[in-house]
């Protein structure tokens, strides 16, 4: 029944005050061609012209195939003190009741969302079976005396004899039927097994598929979830005037509802929100949704959901599943990952639910916990990677200045292998006094200690004044200061150099007497090496010079020498001028200076005489020179004057060149 309907019938849009001569009509024509059973969804609860009443009331006893709808209504009633809700039936007018097949009711869960289920049976009605079912037991009628005998088989498997409704009165009353049948399978659900296997085993198809129709509408309890055939209108509908007109159709044993159905959302009479509800808003009539709950009997498909262990069970492994599959990938593979797995779910959903209408889970394990797994799959391996990278920039910030180690982890190694710096730089050497000597009489336990001890002292205090550890071999160790102003540098070095041997000083335990040479200039920091192995290193003739003034210790007896380059930026800093040496393999003098904590105490006769001294020496005056030489040990030793005195021994025994400059050769 729609608005097209209305108008070529010449009627008022209002179907429930159409003349009823017109359903009389309806219903002589569906049944001449063919029809089985006729539900009207349509309430007939007043009278209209009693003409029309009659006609179709005499147009329903006359086919006998005809199921009204028995509307319900909440009533409230209050029994001592408590408030009751009942469903109240309102059968259509009684000329009607009388003359229609059955009347039966029908109605849908009531939830705030989408449709999805419909009743069979209303418990709040007295467990009456709904039109569906009238119509479906009527539509099978002559299917229920082997139904019978068969459900009599299952019974006896289970040695119970119930007393089962008689196969005439599926002809007669079906409504009564249902309801017989319902009572008998409630009552024995343990004989549902046994009889699913006998109607299996019916060789006719036909027959079978009836059974198994009979079976699906009692064995589903109250209700059953809707296997939807589609959007609106899916499943066949012909306006009611085609009817009328004399249209013909092959309706040979269908089932016909008759009620409201508009193929446009404002004209509709009754529209139900589903699954399927257009983006026009066009909702699924009520008699369709009836239809629909029909056809799934008619198919004995009807939609399982899975029941609550098997869903519980399923969720879980799909969670560990999806845990372990994610794992298994890393990065933006992680996502491609999720959504085949998503794929994949989706698919077998899918199958399940078109092969055997099994509705598995899919908006818990898609929507949450898939989403849920990817985010934290991907957390997890954010906080790794960055865990990893802070381990990595810690361990590379050991080894590397922090300018390196941001771009080892960065960039490229072959940017990192390519990348050279030249910068100034200042240059510290260490090397422990009788290293081989102390390695000769201690086991490689015991040295492997002593070094760690010493090195517990060199290495913090590097970096803790803002230098670079670049190279260590055996007890020698070579560090770099190259961040910051030349000024500034070079007093952290300074400041390093003094505080490794006040610390070497204390420290019985790692107390190892060492020789330290610092010097300035500009050196290429980056990678050498070759094939698999690199190492960051500074390289110029700056590293050569330094490792030759730490040298030059051993000859002069002192502890800690710097060159002119370092102490011109810190003129004002406890040293004493040595004089120059031309180092071995070098062809241009250093100026050379003893460097002294800042502490330190001179006695002023003996650092005036030795700087006089010095100038002697200069001068080519060797006699005079050793004389004052001499002179500056009186009060203290001094092994850097002891050194100039043989000098000067030796220079005076033998004439000098014309160029002398009182530069000392080391060899």
């Amino acid at each position: 029944i729609d608005k097209q309907s209305s108008r070529v019938l010449n009627l008022p849009n209002h179907p429930r005050k159409w003349p009823r001569r017109h359903h009389a009509t309806l219903v002589d024509q569906l049944t001449d061609q063919g029809a089985a059973v006729i539900g009207f969804d349509i309430i007939f609860s007043e009278p209209r012209l009693p003409a029309d009443d009659l006609v179709f009331a005499e147009s329903m006893r006359r086919n006998g195939n005809v199921v009204l709808f028995d509307y319900l209504a909440t009533e409230n009633l209050d029994v001592v003190g408590n408030r009751l809700h009942i469903e109240k039936r309102h059968p259509p007018i009684p000329i009607f009741e009388q003359a229609a097949l059955a009347v039966a009711p029908f109605a849908l869960p009531k939830v705030p969302e989408q449709i999805k289920q419909a009743w069979l049976f209303k418990q709040g009605a007295g467990s009456a079976p709904t039109m569906p079912v009238v119509m479906l037991i009527y539509r099978h009628r002559e299917s229920v005396k082997p139904f019978n005998s068969l459900l009599r088989e299952a019974l006896a498997a289970l040695e119970i004899e119930p007393e089962l409704p008689p196969e005439q009165l599926a002809f007669t009353q079906p409504d009564l039927a249902a309801a017989a049948y319902h009572q008998v399978f409630r009552e024995h659900p343990g004989m549902l097994p046994v009889l699913r296997k006998n109607i299996a085993s019916v060789s006719h198809p036909g027959q079978r598929q009836s059974l198994e129709s009979l079976l699906s509408a009692f064995s589903s309890e109250d209700g059953i979830v809707l296997d939807f055939y589609g959007p609106p209108q899916s499943i066949r509908t012909i306006p009611y005037h085609k009817i009328l007109a004399g249209e013909a159709f092959d309706f040979s044993h269908h089932a016909i509802l008759v009620g409201y159905s508009e193929h446009l959302q404002p004209e509709q009479k009754d529209g139900f929100y589903t699954v399927f509800t257009d983006t026009a808003g066009l909702d699924i009539s009520g008699v369709e949704i009836m239809a629909t709950t029909l056809g799934n009997l008619l198919e004995a498909r009807t939609v399982r959901p899975l029941t609550l262990m098997p869903k519980v069970a399923l969720i879980l492994i799909f969670s560990l599943v999806t845990g372990w599959f994610l794992t298994l990938f890393h990065g933006y593979r992680v996502v491609a990952a999720a959504l085949i797995l998503a794929a994949i779910y989706l698919a077998a959903a899918n199958w399940l639910f078109t092969t055997f209408a099994l509705w598995v889970p899919v908006t818990t394990p898609l929507a949450i916990q898939l989403p849920f797994a990817l985010l934290m799959t991907l957390i997890t391996q954010f906080s790794y990677a960055k865990s990893q990278r802070e381990r990595l920039d810690t361990a590379f910030r050991r080894y590397l200045p922090a300018s390196v180690a941001d771009s080892a982890i960065n960039q490229s190694y072959k940017v990192l292998l390519a990348k050279k710096q030249k910068t100034f730089a200042v240059c510290l050497a260490t090397d422990m006094i009788n290293y081989t000597r102390l390695a000769e009489s201690t086991s490689p336990g015991d040295l492997h200690e002593r070094l760690n001890s010493y090195f517990k002292i060199m290495f913090p205090t590097v970096y803790d004044n803002g230098g670079l550890v670049i190279d260590v071999v055996g007890d020698a160790m070579l560090a770099i200061w190259h961040e910051g102003t030349n000024d500034q540098i070079t007093a952290n070095a300074l400041h390093a150099a003094n505080t490794i041997r006040l610390r070497l000083n204390a420290d019985h335990q790692a107390g190892l007497p060492t020789r330290i040479g610092l010097h300035c200039g500009e050196v290429s920091l980056g990678s050498v090496g070759g094939g698999k192995h690199f190492e960051f290193r500074a390289v110029g003739d700056v590293v050569n010079t330094t490792t030759r003034i730490e040298q030059l210790n051993k000859s002069l007896g002192t502890k800690l020498l710097a060159s002119g380059e370092v102490m011109q930026h810190h003129p004002s800093a406890s040293s004493r001028y040595l004089g120059q040496f031309l180092l071995r393999g070098k062809t241009l003098p250093l100026k050379i200076f003893q460097v002294y904590p800042e502490s330190y105490k001179f006695i002023d006769e003996d650092r005036e005489a030795f700087s006089q001294a010095l100038e002697h020496f200069a001068a080519g005056e060797f006699t005079l020179a050793e004389t004052l030489f001499a002179r500056s040990i009186q009060t203290q030793p001094n092994q850097v004057a002891d050194f100039y005195i043989k000098r000067c021994q030796m220079l005076s025994q033998s004439p000098i060149d014309d160029d002398w400059k009182g530069i000392v050769i080391v060899k």
